[in-house]
């Protein structure tokens, strides 16, 4: 069963210290003018963000088949490993919405850099949050449910990261039925809206988390945030 979810803006936007640390700027470098900017851009995405998030549980087996994608993936990659072992896997979709993508390209084009900036660097924030949180309240009600130990722990992965080939992302969003949020790809992949999130979230006893294969694609990843993640859900 697909179930559709409209998050509030507010829950997911950063601070204005993160902000700061998203742009490469250290928040004690920054000046009056810097701090009133961060400080219009938050309020203009809490203003324009119109979150939504899809999410559809998969048996492993119709996973794998959506994870082949169009065969342009890595191998081996960590869902390889991951999915036979996962107690439960949910595909997802998120948007942050079509207006603060447009603001954001609007801003762009009129030479509003700046703003352009902070205000992409809110979105982009915002949309990795809603995918951390989907999976973390995903496997809470599962928990409540009694349909997963208290223990478990859950990761969130995304077409384009992990050696999954972004091409990936055409048939996931097909089996999460993103266009019911208005979520559009084109003949690179891309989705549309620009602040858009899809993924799984593979869900399982922390064990399987635990070891980690240095995967030729790691020594070239420019956003290894996955390591974080896992050493955070293994303390």
């Amino acid at each position: 069963m697909t179930l559709l979810l409209f998050l509030r803006p507010d829950g997911l936007a950063p601070s204005e210290d993160v902000l700061f640390e998203r742009i490469g700027l250290p928040p004690d470098k920054a000046s009056d003018r810097h701090r009133r900017q961060a400080r219009a851009a938050l309020a203009r995405f809490l203003e324009l963000a119109r979150p939504a998030l899809l999410q559809r549980p998969v048996a492993a087996d119709d996973f794998m088949e959506i994870f082949a994608g169009e065969g342009l993936n890595e191998h081996p990659t960590p869902l390889d490993k991951l999915t036979p072992t996962a107690a439960r896997l949910c595909v997802y979709v998120l948007t942050m919405g079509r207006e603060v993508s447009e603001e954001i390209s609007t801003l762009f084009k009129t030479g509003c850099e700046v703003e352009a900036l902070f205000l992409d660097a809110a979105a982009s924030h915002a949309a990795e949050a809603a995918s951390d949180r989907g999976g973390e309240v995903w496997l809470d009600d599962l928990k409540a449910r009694g349909e997963m130990p208290s223990d478990s722990a859950v990761l969130p992965f995304s077409p384009g990261y992990c050696g999954w080939h972004l091409s990936g992302q055409k048939k996931l969003l097909a089996f999460a039925r993103a266009a019911d949020i208005g979520i559009t790809i084109n003949s690179s992949y891309l989705m549309d809206p620009l602040k858009s999130v899809s993924g799984v979230w593979v869900a399982g006893a922390k064990a399987i988390f635990a070891d980690h294969v240095d995967y030729a694609f790691c020594r070239v990843c420019a956003q290894p945030a996955c390591r974080e993640r896992q050493r955070r859900i293994l303390v």
